[in-house]
């Protein structure tokens, strides 16, 4: 509910909320409306808001909801409480019982919408609990419904889905109070079992509060559930709440809330002891997915599991965000201090990196995979870590930059210190700068905005690396990835390196690596070229291009000016030691460096003149030049010139200008036309007066001396290849259009010459491409002269620039940052003198080119020749464009009301509560309709469009294919006139997407304040552009618009595809800027549609095609379908297009029916939301009303919209009526072809309600149609029955409207019961019973979603039915439906269809799989009719039960399956019928079973025991209850289906059979030897499934299950060893037939290989399901014999299970306890076995495991790892020891660098120490495994580093030099190592060659051999 304390007055809105607005107002050239004012728009909308919902005008209402979307728009702040109020709302809306999913997804939307932070930056929710709080249980409820009702689970169609409640609870548990936590918590985990768990999680999470104060309560628990259930989905779901807590818990200390909101409590490492953190640690690892040894991939069976039980609500999982978040936010000095180099001994206290634990916990992870992150070490893990390495940045970075703030009140000792900061860098530094060069692009880009964020927390640290590997990717150019990788990441990098006060030190830098980079402007290679682009405008963009050694010195030299982004520490913060910089030096640095902007320029604009001289020719229809890649490089270059040429000074402006004028009037190069006009519209954009007068003169003449000799002269008016003489004058007529683009005040100097021009233009240009040209030139004049804005871009403010001082030290500007407020934006304002010369053009250009075209207009169709279209297009085009130039000349003011629309119906309608525009300030020159001009320009504008029309209609009155360019054009105009009004949305979005460029460039941390000056004018021009775009949305229409819009859809009915789809385009946008313009287009189209129908076969096919084309754009068929008098006749036209032979056509009604179907959900066609009491909604808006002046709704229009509600009910149900009848009669005429009628049979089936009885001739339909002879018509068919009948049910089993609405209807026999009083064991062994409706014995407990965790108070269960006579008894007005489905069924019905269920539908592909819908069909029947049919069935069924052709037993299982199924509710009589008949048939049934038909019954059996009480079915379960298990039989085929069977049993039954199960389980545990494979498979599957049967914790409650979570062990039992005692047995059987063996191909007949592989397979099976972590405490007594095995080289079988059994262990995490046992096993099998095989293959897996593991296993532990692999290097085995050497090698790069000194010491003195005596010496072979073992420890400690080369690494390569001509293996180990060495180090030697001297160097080439590589 809403909280009681409301904000005051002068409370209302937050501070920053309003200086937000006051900067955003500021920023605009106009003066904009007060928030008084913004907050009586709000009120009015919402005052419509609540009309429309009081009146239940749902239409209107989402139209309102689009402007308040729009209101929001603008960024005002909004009350709290108000805020808070419509948050209700819509969370109200959202719940409202019957409302449309669209539009429940919809008010979700609103819902975030609302919640989204006014200011972008912030991540601050605009309310909290103390403005909201909002009831949970309604949605939950909601919640339940969508997962359990019968109707969500078959089609996933009831109501809002899982999914959209889902993200509603993520939004509204933001208002949950906290004190329903527990509540919560008790409603929510009993529903949390086995099956569910994937999707219940999510859900728990997402009603879970997210507050430190509560998490005492529910994180226990999440863990234990963590813990115990193998899932990759609670893993993400666990990360998320523990980092999301964990960030909370440091925000409220941020902000000092502590006291008031509580917090979690501190532990061992932040919130967590050391055993949770361990976890979460081992989590983060293994959520890398980074090969390890043998393993190529990820080997996590979580991933598998979770398949097996797919999630009902799918989210994205952002693992790796929350994994750095959870670690960035633990991070706290809570330790001692590791010093560098430390190597721990025994009795020496633990210490942390920088004294973090949390940060030590991180070194660890990444020093593990490092080796990952190179770019030659490239996968599917490569994103994956890179993505993780660029959040734990930008997570540090945003904490650290929030504990900066003066504000922060978090504890010293709780915060970041430079020490960690600089340790956290460093750490994270190395595996940065190997990925900047990944393969994979997305990794390039992470590893870049790592580097660009550490490059702000240690500059000193990271940009010197980042520098040296830039000069070497920019100097040796033949790499271009290396190049492209550096450019990229120095563009990420250029605030820190320009800026002087981020890091002194890199401005000297720019210019070099400016001039490096000219070379990547290469048209060869667009991505180098878009790259360098990149760069060069990220660095220019924040500094001045200008000589400063030619100018004098300023007089101040202390004063360092310029960027504010200094940073700042809290005061008494230990700053670390810092490098010492001389300032003076770096700056006379910097000053001479400058010199070399000249140079640089002019090499930067002929690198730019030699790729224009490259380009291809331009051509195609749009001019292009070239394909998509030379567009993106020319708009790549476009932007960077702009860029330069903004930040030139004023003499390099100069010198730019000159040469781009010698260029200009020297050269006309026929491809590079536009990109030269574009380059010089940049000039002119920086400094129009120059370029304008510089080139204006000179381009005048050429255009007349072209013109004058016949430059576009030849007339055409389609595209083509420009013609070689006419490329000057297109040349200087694209200079022209550039240099007049903008300037708006200096083209008024010219103002005659423009005009000559223009008319000259007009007059001579015939040519498309010289008038198309001209006509843009024409619109770039107006749009220069009307335009609003910025007129500069530079990046310091006009005073700045223009200081005299600036020129002198612009350098200390460099890379400037402001504030919002601080930055003075100049904006190009029209002047009167502007206006006036805009509106001479009007006069005489644009009303010359009208009165020629009204002439041209009066021309006879007959006499319109070729010159004739060419003068309609050339002075069409200029008309277009020059309006296209205008677009904010005049506003526009709506005339008249609504109702005086076309189309507007007075009965159901109110005028006033159709959607308004929200009207605000915008930037329109011409306001007042009494200004003489604004009358003037308003006359031009409707001469325009009455011109339109009126071609328009001549034109359709003589369409031909040679007018095809006309109408295009005329089609285009009709755009600019209805659509170039303010801004259109993809404008708006292009503004929106650049800020989201520049801010991205620039933004170095979350919540940056300040960013260079550009940014914000990129933020200015979205609040401009978003004020022009709501100006054009809502829009009345005309008269004169109803008319072009007709026009449109004259042409979208065109026989020309080309004028077809232009026309369409232009249409379908129209539709969406103008109130209701989808009226005149859906009633002209279906008026065209109903004049062909009538046509018959003479219909003009492309008439239909462009109609049907209309109907299915979006936008227009959600319209249609969602309005009631356009829904019905949308479906009934498109079944009246049987008679088009066209296919095409027929292809596209067919699409249009599919994806029509959606639309019409019950939800939309039932009137529960009109007429129904919707308290919650009601409350919402009475709370919303009280808020809002009495003048806001005004009592008598509510009066009105109230009364008008009967009639829209009437004309709704008058539309769904003529809808049916006419389906009806569609599929009655005898003509309808067999398509036509099964998509009027699925619209039938569709628009089925609950609310009405069903229509007696529909029954019939469907079971006339369910005998069909199409499948497809069968399966609709059927379904249509089946919807039907449970129709028929939930009417009879509801009380009123509102419980058919929300199908609550309740079952008579259904009953609650208590599930304590409940005895399941009982329910096996006792028969079915009839009569007794009361006793709890005799309820019957079918379906049981509950109980694994806790039971909840009550369950549902059915009494019995009577025992004679129909359970139920049917509503009577659905009586006439059920007789005309009795009189339909019939002995010829029953034989027709089962000879077509009979029938083999595929026989390439002839599945026998039992058919859901068939079965439903049948359950559906009989659940309504109970036995009325079953005589007919069952004798059907026996007609084909025992036929050897399978399809026919498939078909009578359907049958039969579909009766049994349906039979829940039987009476005594029917009930006896039914199973008279299955009992005697079971035993023939189960013996007649072939392998072909066995899958057949054993799913009719699993299909019909599954969710029912097994007393129901008594009889078959006393059946497969008796069957003899047999296991040593003669037939294979008779013992594995008899498992089967029980198998199916078992699964079905769930825990009721747990009582049978240990029977079972010592059965199969007795004969897993049994001979046969396929049976061990089925034992080994049995077992698994029966041991997940038997994992049952369930509680007496939910809180004693919270109880033993917080406190106890193992609260869900998963430790628990029940079958200890036959893993006992069984060891000692493999014991005692070990030895026993059978040799040579009897070998699989072995008792020990059956025994095992029926283990394995077991363990196997359990390992991939959630329920792997049961298994652990079976598998630690059979590790060494399962180690044993996979040394079986005599039973391929055996090893390769046991091997993957092994390796399988590694990819599930085993609880904290099993860890160290499991591994010590490892260990013991290496060091004690006497098999070399079982050593060998024990190694790779405990190097696997330890990786995994590695934060699990304590220090001791980790050291026998080492002792064990060291001792391994001198095994007597050649193969084991290089198993060992690699080992170690991954050992030590894991985790173990610490002892790299320990065992290089050792290794080195064994190699020292062992001498080679000669071969034939007794102890030479001793001596040579000793000095080999040596040589592989040498190689190990070098392979630990496979990327770098530490300062030890050439000592031991001279020591390995000396024995390169050792005998092998040493010899071959050595010249292995060195070619590793090679390959590894060769992209980063010209830097890893200067660690060796000159020995080394020749000891490296030694080993490597042959010619030194490294030469």
């Amino acid at each position: 509910m809403l909280s009681e304390d409301t904000p005051s007055e002068s409370g209302l809105y937050e501070e920053d909320e309003l200086n937000e607005l006051k900067r955003c107002k500021d920023a605009l050239p106009y003066e904009c409306e007060s928030v008084e004012a913004m907050q009586d728009k709000l009120q009015f909308i919402i005052g419509r808001l609540v009309m429309c919902a009081d009146s239940r005008y749902w239409e209107a209402l989402v139209g309102w909801d689009g402007a308040l979307q729009c209101w929001l728009l603008l960024k005002y702040p909004m009350p709290r409480h108000t805020r808070a109020k419509l948050v209700r709302f819509y969370y109200e809306l959202a719940l409202m019982p019957g409302a449309e999913p669209r539009l429940v997804r919809h008010w979700v939307d609103m819902i975030w919408r609302l919640l989204t932070p006014i200011n972008d930056d912030s991540r601050k929710y605009p309310i909290n609990r103390d403005d909201l709080e909002l009831p949970w249980e309604p949605l939950w409820k909601a919640m339940k419904k969508a997962l359990y009702s019968k109707k969500g689970r078959r089609d996933g169609t009831f109501g809002p889905s899982a999914g959209t409640l889902s993200s509603l609870a993520e939004y509204a548990s933001l208002f949950f109070p906290l004190s329903e936590t527990e509540n919560i918590l008790n409603t929510i985990l009993p529903y949390f079992t086995q099956d569910s768990y994937t999707t219940m999680i999510t859900i728990l999470v997402g009603f879970l509060p997210f507050k430190p104060s509560v998490a005492h309560l529910y994180v226990p628990a999440l863990f234990s559930i963590w813990e115990s259930f193998n899932s990759a989905i609670i893993e993400d779901r666990v990360v998320t709440v523990s980092a999301i807590l964990v960030k909370n818990q440091m925000t409220i200390l941020t902000q000092g809330k502590a006291e008031k909101e509580g917090l979690m409590q501190w532990k061992d490492v932040g919130v967590w002891t050391e055993s949770e953190w361990r976890r979460l640690m081992r989590l983060c690892s293994g959520s890398m997915y980074v090969p390890i040894g043998a393993i190529p991939g990820t080997s996590a069976t979580s991933l598998h599991a979770d398949l097996s039980n797919p999630p009902r609500i799918k989210k994205s999982s952002h693992r790796y965000k929350y994994l750095a978040m959870l670690i960035v936010y633990s991070i706290f000095s809570d330790g001692p201090v590791k010093a560098e180099g430390q190597t721990p001994g025994p009795t020496t206290q633990k210490a942390y990196l920088a004294g973090s634990k949390a940060l030590d916990s991180l070194d660890s992870i990444i020093t593990s995979m490092e080796n990952y992150f190179h770019p030659s070490n490239t996968g599917v893990w490569t994103t994956t870590l890179a993505g993780f390495l660029q959040r734990l940045l930008y997570e540090f970075v945003h904490r650290w930059r929030e504990e900066e703030k003066p504000e922060c009140a978090t504890p010293r000792e709780r915060r970041l210190t430079p020490a960690i900061r600089s340790a956290f860098v460093q750490t994270l530094k190395t595996p940065a700068l190997l990925a900047m060069f990944s393969k994979d692009p997305m990794a390039t880009a992470l590893a870049q905005g790592a580097l660009k964020s550490m490059s702000l927390l240690e500059p000193d640290l990271v940009m010197p690396d980042i520098l040296e590997r830039t000069y070497s990717g920019l100097e040796t150019i033949n790499e271009t990835h290396r190049t492209t990788a550096v450019m990229s990441c120095l563009s990420g990098v250029t605030q820190t390196l320009i800026t002087e006060k981020l890091w002194l030190g890199g401005q000297k830098h720019v210019i070099p690596l400016l001039d490096l980079c000219i070379p990547g402007i290469d048209l060869n290679d667009p991505i180098k070229t878009i790259c360098t682009t990149l760069y060069i405008t990220a660095s220019v963009s924040q500094l001045m291009i200008g000589d400063m050694t030619v100018l004098p010195r300023p007089d101040h030299q202390n004063g360092r000016n310029g960027s504010d982004m200094e940073l700042s520490f809290p005061e008494g913060t230990d700053l670390g030691e810092a490098k010492a910089v001389n300032w003076e030096e770096e700056d006379t640095l910097v000053r001479e460096s400058t010199a070399g902007f000249a140079d640089w320029v002019v090499s930067f604009f002929r690198r730019v003149f030699a790729l224009f001289e490259n380009l291809p020719e331009e051509g195609g229809r749009t001019n292009r030049t070239g394909g998509r890649t030379e567009e993106s490089v020319l708009k790549a270059i476009k932007t960077t010139i702009d860029i330069v040429c903004m930040q030139l000074s004023d003499p390099m402006f100069d010198l730019a200008l000159k040469l781009i004028y010698d260029y200009g009037t020297t050269n006309a190069r026929a491809n590079s036309v536009r990109a030269f006009g574009n380059l010089v519209a940049s000039l002119a954009r920086a400094k129009p007066e120059q370029t304008i007068a510089k080139f204006l003169p000179f381009c005048l003449e050429q255009i007349k001396t072209e013109l004058e000799h016949g430059a576009s002269s030849v007339r055409s008016t389609t595209t083509h290849a420009p013609i070689p003489s006419d490329t000057t004058f297109h040349w200087n007529l694209a200079i022209v259009r550039g240099i007049l683009g903008c300037g708006g005040q200096e083209l008024l100097k010219y103002k005659q010459d423009i005009l000559e021009l223009i008319h000259l233009l007009v007059e001579k240009t015939k040519s498309e491409r010289g008038y198309s040209g001209s006509a843009r030139l024409v619109g770039r004049v107006l749009q220069s002269l009307t335009g609003i804005y910025p007129l500069a871009s530079r990046f310091v403010n006009k005073d700045e620039w223009e200081d005299e001082n600036f020129a002198r030290e612009h350098h200390r500007y460099w890379g400037k940052v402001y504030k919002y407020e601080e930055v003075d934006i100049e904006w190009h304002m029209p002047t009167d003198e502007e206006i006036a010369f805009a509106m001479e053009i009007l006069d005489t250009v644009v009303a010359s080119a009208l009165d020629t075209l009204d002439g041209l207009l009066n021309v006879p169709a007959a006499s319109r020749d070729h010159a004739w279209r060419n003068d309609f297009c050339r002075y069409t085009h200029f008309v277009r464009s020059s309006w296209a130039g205008l677009p904010n000349i005049i506003l526009e003011f709506a005339s008249g009301s609504a109702q005086e629309e076309e189309h507007f119906n007075t009965d159901t309608e109110v005028a006033e509560l159709i959607v308004s525009p929200v009207s605000v300030e915008s930037g329109f020159i011409l306001t007042d309709p009494e200004d003489p001009r604004y009358q003037a320009v308003a006359a031009h504008r409707a001469r325009f469009g009455k011109f339109l029309h009126r071609a328009s209609v001549s034109l359709l009155q003589s369409e031909g294919e040679d007018h095809i360019e006309i109408v295009t054009t005329v089609t285009k105009g009709i755009d600019v006139y209805l659509l170039d009004y303010g801004v259109a949305r993809e404008t708006f979005a292009t503004a929106q997407k650049n800020l989201e460029v520049y801010k991205e460039q620039a933004q170095m941390w979350a919540k940056q304040e300040m960013f260079p000056r550009m940014v914000w004018i990129k933020h200015a021009m979205v609040q401009f552009s978003a004020r022009m775009y709501l100006q054009g949305l809502y829009r009345r229409r005309t008269e004169l618009v109803d008319l072009l819009v007709n026009d449109l859809v004259d042409f979208s009915l065109s026989p020309y595809v080309r004028v077809r789809r232009t026309a369409q385009i232009v249409l379908l946008s129209v539709i969406q800027y103008f109130t209701r313009a989808a009226r005149v287009v859906l009633s002209k189209v279906f008026d065209a549609l109903d004049n062909e129908i009538k046509r018959g076969k003479d219909a003009n096919p492309d008439r239909q095609k462009g109609a049907l084309h209309l109907l299915w754009s979006k936008d227009l068929r959600t319209y249609a379908l969602s309005y009631s008098p356009w829904a019905g006749k949308y479906l009934t036209v498109l079944l009246e297009l049987q008679h088009q032979e066209k296919p095409s056509i027929q292809k596209l009604v067919q699409t249009l029916v599919h994806d029509s179907l959606p639309h019409l959900s019950e939800e939309h066609l039932q009137l529960f939301t009109y007429n129904a009491e919707l308290p919650g909604v009601t409350n919402a808006t009475r709370a919303l009303e009280d808020d809002l002046p009495a003048a806001i709704i005004p009592a008598d229009l509510v009066k009105e919209a109230k009364a008008k509600l009967p009639a829209r009910i009437q004309r709704k149900e008058a539309m769904y009526d003529q809808t049916i009848n006419n389906m009806i009669e569609v599929i009655h005429r005898p003509k309808t072809h067999w398509r036509y009628a099964q998509s009027a049979t699925r619209y039938l089936i569709s628009m089925l309600r609950k609310d009405r009885p069903p229509h007696p001739e529909l029954a019939k339909i469907f079971l006339r149609g369910a005998c069909s002879d199409h499948a497809t018509m069968r399966y609709y068919s059927q379904r249509g029955i089946t919807k039907l009948l449970e129709i028929v049910k939930v009417r009879t089993f509801s009380k009123d409207d509102q419980e058919i609405n929300q199908g609550e209807g309740k079952n008579p026999l259904r009953r609650k019961v208590d599930p304590k009083t409940i005895s399941f064991e009982s329910h096996l062994n006792t028969p079915m019973s009839f009569g007794d409706k009361d006793a709890v014995c005799s309820v019957f407990i079918d379906k049981i979603w509950a109980g694994f965790i806790a039971w909840p108070s009550h369950i549902h269960g059915y009494a019995a039915p009577p025992e004679q006579g129909p359970a139920f008894t049917w509503e009577k007005s659905s009586q006439p439906v059920l007789q005309a489905i009795r009189e339909s069924i019939d002995t010829d019905w029953f034989t027709k269809l089962a000879i077509l269920w009979a029938q083999e539908g595929n026989r390439t592909n002839a599945k026998t799989d039992l058919r859901a819908e068939n079965l439903e069909f049948f359950k559906s029947i009989f659940q309504v009719f109970e036995g009325e049919f079953i005589q007919l069935a069952l004798s059907t069924v026996d007609s084909l039960w025992a036929d050897p052709d399978k399809f026919k037993q498939r078909a009578a299982a359907e049958i039969l399956g579909g009766i049994w199924r349906g039979s829940k509710h039987f009476s005594g009589d029917a009930y006896a019928t039914l199973w008279g008949w299955i009992t005697p048939h079971l035993p023939q049934i189960f013996s007649q079973m072939t392998p072909d038909t066995v899958t057949i019954w054993q799913n009719l059996i699993s299909h019909n025991l599954v969710d029912r009480d097994p007393r129901r079915n008594f009889p078959i379960i006393e059946f497969i209850t008796n069957l003899p298990l047999e296991f040593q039989g003669d037939s294979a085929f008779t013992m594995s289906k008899t498992l089967t069977v029980v198998g199916s049993l078992a699964e079905a039954l769930e825990s009721r059979f747990v009582p049978m199960s240990d029977d079972h389980l010592n059965t199969y545990f007795e004969n897993i030897a049994t001979g046969y494979a396929e049976i061990r498979t089925h034992i080994a599957q049995n077992m698994a499934g029966l041991l997940d049967l038997q994992w049952q914790p369930t509680y007496p409650s939910v809180k004693a299950f919270l109880d033993q979570c917080a406190s106890g062990p193992d609260p869900l039992q998963i430790r628990k060893t029940k079958h200890l005692g036959h893993i006992t047995r069984i060891l000692e059987t493999l014991a005692e037939s070990r030895d026993q063996r059978l040799l040579g191909p009897r070998v699989s007949q072995s008792h020990y290989d059956k025994v095992g592989l029926t283990i394995l397979q077991w363990i196997w099976t359990v390992c991939h399901s959630a329920q792997a972590l049961t298994i652990f405490p079976y598998i630690m007594p059979l590790l060494p014999e399962m180690l044993h095995m996979a040394e079986l080289q005599d039973s391929s079988e055996l090893q390769m299970f046991s091997a993957g059994v092994l390796y399988i262990l590694t990819a599930v995490c085993p609880p904290e306890e099993f860890v160290e046992p499991i591994t010590d096993n490892f260990i013991r099998a290496v060091q004690s076995s006497p098999s070399w095989r079982i050593r060998l293959n024990t190694l790779p897996i405990l190097q696997v495991f330890y990786f995994r593991n590695l934060h699990m296993l304590s220090d001791d532990c980790i050291s026998r790892i080492k002792d064990v692999l060291c001792d391994c290097l001198g095994d007597a085995n050649i193969e084991v020891r290089e198993m060992a050497a690699a080992t170690l090698s991954g050992f030590l790069r894991c985790s173990q660098r610490k002892a790299i000194a320990v065992l290089k010491d050792r290794f080195v003195r064994l190699a020292r120490r062992t001498k080679l005596p000669p071969r034939q010496s007794p102890g030479h072979a001793d001596a040579l495994r000793i000095l080999h073992s040596a040589i592989l420890g040498l190689i190990s400690l070098i392979d630990a580093y496979p990327y770098t080369v530490e300062k030890w690494v050439p000592p031991l390569i001279e020591i390995l030099a000396e024995h390169s001509a050792d005998p092998p293996p040493i010899s071959t180990s050595i010249r292995k190592c060195a070619a590793n060495f090679k390959k590894t180090h060769q992209d980063t030697w010209h830097t890893d060659q200067h660690l060796f001297n000159e020995d080394q160097t020749q000891a490296l080439s030694l080993i490597v051999t042959g010619t030194s590589y490294y030469a």
